[in-house]
C-alpha cells in the first residue's frame, strides 16, 4: 500500500481514464492491492468482488460486481491495464512517487568503490556493499548484511500489461526492498522491488549467487536459497526453509516453515510446513525429521 502526497477524487480519475464511473464520488489517498484495501484506497479487482468495503475505489469490469452490492467504480474492459495507467496518471501529476528513505547510510557500512548506491536507501551499521552491486532507490538493508559483487537490490520486477494494440505495458513499481539483519546476497543475485507492497527477507537469510528473487516476495527468518534459484513474484516463503539449487518457486506460491524443496524442484502448488518435496513438478516425500 502507498499513500498519495494529495487526495484525488475517484471521479477525476475516471475522466482521465475515459471510463463511466459509477457510485458516490471517493476521496483517494492511497494505492493498494485488493488484499490489503482499506478506507480511501484504489484497487482493481480481476476476480468476483464478494464482499466490497466502503469508501473504496475499485477499477473492474461490469460482470464483476455483485448487484447487491453498493460500490465506487471505475468500469474497465482491462482492469489491470487501467490501474497501471491511473498510477502512471498519479506520478505525472505528482500525487504519488515511488518509495525512498529520507534516512541514509550509516557511517561504519563499507561500500566497494564500483559499487552504485543510488540516492533514496537505508543502509544500517557494518554492512558491506561489494564490488559492482547496485543499491537502488527504496532500498533498506539491515545491520550486518553482505551483498555480493554484481548483485541488485531494488530492481524492478517483471510486471507488463498488453494495451488495445497488443504492446506490453510497464506495471510501475511504487514500493522497495526491506532487508533485515544478518542477511547475505551472494554474487550476481537481484532482488526486485515491490509493486504494490515491498518484497521483504527477514534476519539471518542466506542467498546464493545468481538467484532472482521476484517482486512482492517474502522470505523468512533463517532460510536459504541456493544457487540459481527463482522465487517468481508474490510467492511466500516461510522460515528456516531449505531451497535447493536451481529450484523455481512459481507465482504466489507459500512455502511452509521449516521445509525443504529438492534441487532443481518445480514449485507449482502450496507446500506445508515441516516437510521434504522434490521433483518436478514437485510431490511430497516425506516429513521433514
Amino acid at each position: 500500500m502507498t499513500e498519495l502526497k494529495k487526495p484525488i477524487l475517484s471521479v477525476e480519475l475516471a475522466t482521465h481514464l475515459g471510463l463511466k464511473h459509477q457510485g458516490s464520488a471517493e476521496s483517494i489517498t492511497k494505492v493498494s492491492a485488493i488484499s490489503d484495501q482499506s478506507s480511501g484506497a484504489l484497487v482493481f479487482a480481476t476476480k468476483i468482488v464478494s464482499a466490497p468495503k466502503q469508501h473504496i475505489s475499485y477499477i473492474t469490469s461490469s460482470n464483476l460486481i455483485p448487484t447487491e452490492a453498493n460500490m465506487t467504480v471505475m468500469l474497465s474492459n482491462n482492469p489491470r491495464l487501467d490501474f497501471i495507467r491511473a498510477v502512471d496518471y498519479l506520478i505525472e501529476r505528482k500525487h504519488l512517487s515511488v518509495k525512498s528513505y529520507e534516512k541514509g547510510i550509516d557511517r561504519s557500512v563499507r561500500i566497494h568503490p564500483t559499487a552504485v548506491v543510488e540516492p533514496g536507501c537505508m543502509i544500517l551499521e557494518n554492512s558491506v556493499i561489494g564490488a559492482g552491486a547496485v543499491v537502488k532507490q527504496g532500498s533498506r538493508i539491515g545491520k550486518n548484511c553482505i551483498i555480493g559483487e554484481n548483485a541488485i537490490i531494488g530492481a524492478d520486477g517483471f510486471g507488463f500489461e498488453r494495451d488495445k494494440n497488443g504492446n506490453p505495458i510497464h506495471f510501475t513499481h511504487l514500493c522497495g526492498v526491506w532487508i533485515g539483519d544478518y542477511v547475505y546476497v551472494g554474487a550476481s543475485s537481484i532482488i526486485s522491488r515491490g509493486a504494490l507492497w515491498d518484497t521483504k527477507i527477514a534476519d539471518h537469510t542466506k542467498i546464493n549467487a545468481q538467484v532472482l528473487v521476484g517482486h512482492n516476495v517474502k522470505i523468512g527468518r533463517a532460510s536459504y536459497l541456493h544457487a540459481g534459484v527463482v522465487a517468481s513474484g508474490g510467492c511466500i516463503i516461510g522460515e528456516q526453509c531449505w531451497i535447493g539449487t536451481n529450484s523455481t518457486v512459481l507465482e504466489k506460491i507459500v512455502i511452509g516453515d521449516n521445509t525443504t524443496i529438492g534441487s532443481g524442484a518445480v514449485v507449482n502448488k502450496d507446500c506445508k510446513a515441516q516437510s521434504v518435496f522434490v521433483g518436478n513438478p514437485i510431490r511430497f516425500l516425506r516429513n521433514a525429521k
